[in-house]
C-alpha cells in the first residue's frame, strides 16, 4: 500500500473510511495514511502480520525473490510500475520491523 500511495491515495482514503478512520477535515493522502496505519493493526491484531524473518527467510533468498517477482505477470497489474529497485527495497523493508512486525504481537496471537 506504501508504494501504491502516490497513485491511489483516492482509493486508500475510502479504506479509510471504512475502517473507520477518516478524517473529513484531511486530504486524501493524510486518509490513505490512516487506512495504511488501520491495515497494519488489523494485519498485527488477528496475526497475520509476519516478517520475511519470521517466516523463516533470510537475506540470502531476496535476490532470487526478487528476480521472481519481476517476472511474475501479477506485477503488470499493479496501479504503480515497479523495478527491481523498487522491488528489493519493498523485500528489504518485510525482512524484519519491528513496528510492522512485532514478534510479541506474533506469540500472543499464536497462543489464542
Amino acid at each position: 500500500m506504501e508504494f501504491n500511495l502516490p497513485v491511489r491515495a483516492a482509493k486508500y482514503a475510502l479504506v479509510a473510511e471504512a475502517f473507520g478512520v477518516k478524517d473529513d477535515s484531511a486530504d486524501d493522502e493524510t486518509n490513505a495514511r490512516a487506512a495504511i496505519k488501520a491495515v497494519a493493526e488489523l494485519s498485527i491484531s488477528v496475526g497475520t502480520a509476519m516478517s520475511i524473518e519470521q517466516m523463516g527467510g533470510t537475506p540470502e533468498i531476496i535476490a532470487e525473490a526478487v528476480k521472481q517477482a519481476i517476472t511474475d505477470l501479477c506485477i503488470l497489474s499493479n496501479a504503480r510500475p515497479a523495478t527491481s529497485a523498487d522491488i528489493l527495497g519493498m523485500y528489504e523493508a518485510a525482512m524484519s520491523d519491528p513496528v510492522l512486525y512485532p514478534v510479541e504481537a506474533a506469540v500472543a496471537s499464536a497462543r489464542l
